[in-house]
């Protein structure tokens, strides 16, 4: 008699079985991809057949490994956010503005295999969390905006990159439930940030920034920035993008610098955070430095290990970073006063005043304070003669400009809601994760300076990488929940 095996008296068809039946992971993609490249060969075109299969391929792995997704998320998501995408021709589409990312089909796909292994039973991970609320909140509000947009189309746009950046932490949030899978995320992360740093290094010896279109429909064009002009280097969308980052790859560099019990690790890992220090100065961006001395400040102000010592890391840090910008000027050769420690880019910030801030305000004044002009809407109207600008250059301004004092109010309670967390947490110092959650807020501290003059609200990476922090907060949370049962002070 012929039998099943482990299919035997079980639902062939159930998701768990279908998910965790050893057979079917090791061969059914295999016979599917084969059976489909097969079929689409006599139809389509030769790149067009194993784009899609590829395609297809990545479909049924990341709805079998739905964390899979999460990992590829930490290398496309600050890559992708603004570097690499597709421009929809049309009058209302800015092209500076809006382009649709690379990686939101990522995130898709790894939401529902995410939430077919929740249905499944597979992926037991609940978390109850009053900021993930909170930033739900803002996204309802951000599509009630919609009914008094400045132009619809441009404003719709804008919700759905906003709405794909809270799926981002919505994933993170969900996803990371075990100390392992943590720490491989990070070094994921880490990895990225040592290879921004090092293509960075690369455009600082190469003139000239290049942009690769390639068109796919006539209103659809696909766009590719690569490396930067002379003197300041990038690699990642600009020099300031670049600058936020390397910020937030050093943070986290740092906390496994503190974490791991390998000296060689600890060798490895120093060397990466200055490495990733020098090509963060090599972009030459001012308030990403800010950033930076902020975050270093934070970190001797918090964590204890580094504050136990706080004259030699102080001065440390600065004979590091005053060694960087000297040999910086050297290897640029800038023939004038350094550009990041000079006066001259003043008109920098006026600039923004003037074409950014004071017409934003002047713009929301003459609408409604409390509910704002609407989501992306500073993107159209900022600038507007030359065709708008990719963002209000704030954080705090782009906000209020789109979603009013609402939105700040909003914005407010999650900051406030954190602050009390990391009020408690900061006590605890003892375990990696405790550690971790302090330097991923070191990383909070160097966007939230450097935002103050650069970004908005609706930016990606900035969404990934609260996703992170809280994350690592609740499995922080998690452990010592079991300290404390456990009677450990």
């Amino acid at each position: 008699m012929i039998t099943f095996g482990k299919f035997e008296n079980k639902p062939f068809l159930s998701l768990k079985n279908i998910f965790t039946n050893e057979f079917l992971n090791k061969h059914i993609l295999i016979i599917i991809v084969e059976f489909l490249l097969s079929l689409s060969l006599i139809v389509l075109p030769y790149s067009l057949s194993f784009f899609s299969i590829g395609l297809l391929f990545l479909f049924i792995t990341l709805i079998s490994k739905f964390k899979w997704g999460i990992y590829i998320l930490a290398f496309t998501v600050p890559y992708a956010a603004d570097h690499a995408g597709f421009h929809i021709k049309s009058k209302w589409s800015i092209v500076v503005a809006d382009i649709i990312p690379a990686f939101p089909i990522i995130s898709l796909i790894t939401l529902l295999g995410f939430a077919l292994h929740r249905v499944a039973g597979l992926h037991k991970w609940k978390v109850k969390e009053p900021v993930n609320t909170l930033l739900f909140l803002l996204v309802c509000w951000a599509s009630i905006t919609l009914f008094w947009p400045y132009d619809f189309k441009h404003n719709t746009f804008q919700f759905f990159i906003l709405f794909n950046n809270f799926l981002l932490f919505y994933l993170l949030l969900n996803s990371v439930d075990n100390k392992k899978y943590y720490n491989r995320l990070m070094w994921c992360w880490i990895s990225f940030g040592a290879a921004v740093a090092i293509f960075t290094f690369i455009s600082a010896m190469l003139d000239g920034k290049k942009i690769y279109t390639i068109g796919i429909l006539k209103w659809l064009t696909f766009k590719l920035y690569l490396l930067a002009p002379p003197i300041r280097a990038e690699s990642v969308a600009n020099t300031n993008e670049t600058a936020l980052i390397l910020n937030l790859t050093i943070c986290i560099a740092i906390g496994m610098m503190l974490t791991v019990n390998s000296l060689t690790k600890k060798i490895v890992l120093s060397a990466i955070v200055v490495f990733m220090m020098f090509a963060h100065i090599l972009t030459l961006s001012k308030g990403g430095l800010m950033g930076m001395l902020a975050m270093f400040y934070f970190l001797l102000l918090f964590v204890q290990r580094f504050r136990k010592n706080f004259f030699r890391n102080f001065v440390l840090i600065h004979l590091i970073i005053i060694s960087l910008l000297v040999l910086q000027v050297v290897i640029t050769r800038e023939s004038k006063s350094p550009r990041i420690v000079s006066a001259s880019q003043a008109a920098s910030l006026q600039s923004r005043v003037d074409v950014l801030y004071k017409p934003g305000m002047k713009k929301l004044l003459q609408g409604n304070l409390l509910k704002g002009m609407g989501i992306g809407t500073s993107k159209t109207y900022l600038d507007a003669p030359n065709g708008g600008c990719p963002h209000a250059h704030s954080i705090y301004f782009s906000t209020l400009f789109d979603l009013g004092l609402i939105g700040i109010a909003i914005v407010s309670l999650v900051f406030f809601v954190f602050l009390r967390d990391f009020l408690k947490m900061v006590k605890f110092q003892q375990t990696n994760l405790q550690l971790m959650f302090l330097c991923c807020c070191g990383g909070l501290v160097a966007t939230l300076t450097h935002g103050t003059i650069d970004f908005e609200y609706n930016t990606p990476e900035i969404w990934f990488f609260f996703g992170l922090t809280v994350a690592t907060l609740n499995l922080a949370k998690q452990e010592l929940g079991h300290f404390k049962l456990a009677g450990v002070s």
